[in-house]
C-alpha cells in the first residue's frame, strides 16, 4: 500500500511540475529572438567537423595520411552540408558575423593575412580585409 501512496505522489509531482515551472519562469517564452541563432549553431557544428577532420591529422605519420584523408572526405560530405545552409543565411547580427568569422579562421587561418597579396579583383580585396577584420575581432 506504501508504494501505491509513493507513485501516487510521484505522479502528482509530475503533473505539477509543468505548472511549477510556469510559474518560476522556467517555463515562460523563449529568451529574446536571436535571428542568427540557427547560422550560429550551423557554424559551431561546421567547427565541430572541422576539429574532428584536424584530429585525423594530428601526429599523423607519411604512412598513415592516406588513411586519414579518406576519413576526413567522409567528414567533408557532411560539412560541405552545413557550409550550404551557412552560406544560404546572411548574418544580420554582430554574433552570426562574428561565429562565420570564427568558422573561416578554423577552416583557413591563413586567409585574410594583410601580407598576402591577393591577385584578385578590387572586390574580392576588399571582401578578404572584411574577412580579416572579422577574424581579428572573432578571436579576441
Amino acid at each position: 500500500m506504501a508504494e501505491h501512496a509513493h507513485t501516487t505522489s510521484r505522479r502528482r509531482l509530475l503533473a505539477a511540475a509543468p505548472a511549477a515551472l510556469a510559474l518560476s519562469g522556467a517555463a515562460a517564452a523563449p529568451a529574446a529572438h536571436n535571428p542568427d541563432a540557427e547560422l550560429v549553431a550551423l557554424c559551431a557544428d561546421f567547427d565541430a567537423l572541422e576539429r574532428r577532420i584536424d584530429a585525423l591529422f594530428e601526429g599523423v605519420s607519411a604512412l598513415e595520411f592516406e588513411a586519414a584523408d579518406a576519413a576526413a572526405c567522409v567528414i567533408e560530405v557532411d560539412q560541405r552540408q552545413v557550409l550550404d545552409r551557412i552560406c544560404a543565411l546572411t548574418p544580420v547580427t554582430y554574433e552570426g558575423c562574428k561565429a562565420v568569422a570564427r568558422s573561416l579562421a578554423l577552416l583557413s587561418p591563413d586567409y585574410g593575412l594583410s601580407n598576402v597579396y591577393v591577385a584578385a579583383c578590387m572586390d574580392e580585396r576588399l571582401a578578404n580585409t572584411l574577412a580579416r577584420g572579422m577574424m581579428e575581432r572573432a578571436a579576441a
